[in-house]
């Protein structure tokens, strides 16, 4: 059998204590059972690191995997198994015979830790920032609007597909909202101005004219430099260029995830305001089947040249 190679980086030699990055070593294992066709066993993962060695002792070893394979059964019952995933006490398989082609979203999103993370010098040549980013906000934008039904969500976020500059729509958004201009709009929108880190809005209105109902303005981070992005929207300047009556309250999706609660929180923290990993974003109403044909057949263009190319490595049996 065929899992995914190891990680270029992340993993490492560990004797007395566990060296590894718990959050790669999760994603390796779980990009190895969603893009491969055979299932895989506790024992196949510890053979690799003990190849390889990561790890001198089974015994110490299996500690390890142990502590991944929970994590990945709680990730699979938050999906609802996906691609009919089960995770047994020593078995990671896919019942069905279902191809990661059946999930586009989750499969999207577990390329894009592979193209980040797990492999980045590997796939260096297939990565294309524009097309990913724009994919990633479509995937954000058909979640968010199962999240939150009867919000208007907007997708904003300039691309190729969506040249938009914000000095156009500035004056159409701020009327939208029931809102008035800012005293700086000039100072801070320009002819060159794209979307200032506004890639999805929320709101939901009532049906009187007023202003002062919910909004909320995300970002979307499909790279790996998202956590410098976690205070965009700058909700200092948005105040500028409107004049909010009530205020709103930002957030940023991601395609990534973290292998514990004390991770979350504390990637979270800095945010101040909503935060999506890659199981939040994908399981917007408790099931994953809410992605959009038109949606599925791009996603599914854009990973058919990409993942047959994922780096792989053989397994003993």
């Amino acid at each position: 059998m065929k899992m995914l190679a190891l990680p270029e980086s992340g993993i490492r030699s560990s004797i007395k204590k566990h060296n590894s990055d718990l959050d790669l070593f999760c994603d390796w294992v779980e990009a190895s059972a969603v893009f491969s066709d055979d299932p895989i066993s506790m024992s196949d993962v510890v053979d690799v690191l003990l190849e390889n060695t990561v790890y001198e002792d089974q015994d110490f070893a299996e500690e390890f995997v142990s502590s991944a394979w929970a994590v990945l059964r709680a990730r699979f019952q938050q999906l609802g198994n996906p691609l009919g995933l089960v995770v047994t006490n020593t078995r990671l398989s896919r019942s069905g015979g279902n191809a990661w082609t059946a999930e586009p979203a989750y499969a999207f999103c577990l390329y894009m830790a592979c193209l980040s993370y797990l492999y980045p010098n590997a796939l260096a040549n297939l990565a294309d920032a524009s097309a990913q980013g724009e994919l990633f906000e479509k995937v954000a934008v058909e979640s968010l609007t199962q999240a939150f039904p009867g919000w208007e969500v907007r997708r904003l976020g300039w691309s190729p597909d969506n040249p938009q500059k914000l000095i156009k729509i500035v004056g159409a958004l701020t009327s939208d909202l029931r809102e008035v201009p800012g005293a700086e709009v000039s100072t801070h929108v320009d002819n060159y101005s794209k979307e200032l880190g506004l890639d999805v809005l929320l709101f939901r209105k009532f049906k009187d004219e007023n202003a002062s109902f919910p909004v909320i303005m995300m970002q979307c981070a499909s790279g790996k430099n998202w956590p410098g992005k976690r205070k965009t929207p700058d909700l200092s300047i948005w105040r500028k260029i409107i004049s909010f009556n009530s205020n709103p309250i930002k957030g940023i999706v991601i395609p990534y995830a973290f292998a514990d609660d004390n991770s979350f929180r504390r990637e979270s923290t800095t945010v101040e305001g909503l935060f999506l990993d890659r199981y939040r974003l994908l399981s917007p109403s408790g099931t994953t089947a809410w992605v959009s044909d038109e949606l599925k057949k791009e996603i599914l263009n854009f990973l058919a040249p990409r993942v047959p190319v994922l780096p792989t490595s053989a397994v003993s049996v």
